[in-house]
């Protein structure tokens, strides 16, 4: 009886997961020229507008091979996982499809 019960209480269990990089300071190697489309973007938590107008994105500069992006933590933490959303244009896939 005891094992159900710690099963049941088991099943029943929420877990949920915190944003640690919500508006932590953040940087990029390459910003796109000197735009609003900044690092700090990446980490305001705002995800409804994806597209370059909805001013939600951090953007990399033209004709650089390397994106890279940075958030302090402000100290060592454990991560369960880590989620990035791109830049989507609002495409109702969720998939980026550069135009030519």
């Amino acid at each position: 009886m005891i094992w159900l019960a710690l099963f049941i209480g088991h099943f029943w269990t929420v877990k949920t997961f915190e944003n640690i990089a919500l508006d932590r300071p953040a940087w990029q190697r390459y910003p796109f020229h000197d735009t609003p489309w900044n690092a700090t973007h990446a980490v305001d938590g705002r995800r409804s507008d994806l597209a370059p107008a909805g001013g939600q994105c951090a953007i990399s500069a033209d004709r650089k091979s390397i994106a890279e992006w940075r958030v302090d933590l402000g100290e060592v933490r454990n991560l369960h996982h880590v989620f990035i959303q791109y830049r989507t244009d609002n495409d109702a896939s969720g998939i980026y499809r550069p135009t030519k």
